[in-house]
């Protein structure tokens, strides 16, 4: 039977130094235990150099066998059904060599650039998640632009949309189907309501009034 831990146990196994005790009495009840690189990854996140260390040290010292990497096992699923599938679609001659390069990578130098390198790995890896980011945000972008030309839209046709401060939008007075519009006249303020015929006739915006005129002088 073959065993993969989860990170809670390797840091377990890791704060004991028993990783090499763990893989003897594995193989003593006829089991392997295997690691897939996500693993590690996860592990070399960790903020304690001393701790990454120790649970490092178990990874690799009581892994049998260092699985391939997720996208791989992954990708070769997907050509296997269109082997099935479409063979038509399949190509004639595949590119072998740049998936042989990533799986030696993946299986073999990675492992050993965590146990040599495990720092790096830690400093480097917000640098990529930005530069993943920035270029979601790039390519969706692009995308964007595309279906507009698509589309025919013209992002200057938006510049042309103008207002003039005199052009103040009319107020709602808070009733439904009604609007109010003042104007000063005279040193008096008219207040106008507008709206369906019941309305007019016997609502209480319906005729117009007049406030008075305050008497005295404004201070100057």
């Amino acid at each position: 039977m073959r065993i993969m831990l989860d990170n809670n146990i390797w840091s377990y196994l890791g704060d004991e130094r028993s990783g090499k005790r763990f893989k003897a009495i594995a193989h003593s009840l006829g089991h392997r235990v295997v690691t897939a690189p996500s693993i590690l990854l996860e592990v070399l996140q960790h903020p304690l150099a001393d701790k990454r260390v120790a649970i490092v040290e178990a990874i690799t010292a009581a892994t049998d066998e260092r699985l391939r990497s997720e996208a791989d096992r992954e990708g070769a699923e997907v050509v296997a059904e269109v082997r099935r599938l479409h063979p038509e679609w399949m190509r004639s001659m595949p590119d072998t060599g740049r998936e042989a390069t990533w799986r030696t990578y993946w299986t073999k130098k990675f492992w050993r650039d965590a146990v040599e390198h495990h720092d790096h790995f830690r400093k480097a890896e917000p640098a990529r998640r930005t530069a993943r980011a920035v270029q979601c945000v790039v390519d969706n972008q692009k995308e964007q632009r595309e279906r507009w030309n698509e589309a025919g839209f013209d992002l200057r046709d938006l510049s042309q949309i103008m207002m003039s401060p005199s052009e103040r939008p009319r107020r709602s007075n808070g009733r439904a189907g009604e609007t109010t519009s003042g104007s000063r006249r005279g040193g008096r303020t008219t207040r106008r309501c507008t709206g369906g015929p019941s309305r007019r006739a016997a609502g209480p915006c319906s005729p117009v009034r007049t406030l008075p005129t305050p008497t005295g002088s404004v201070p100057g």
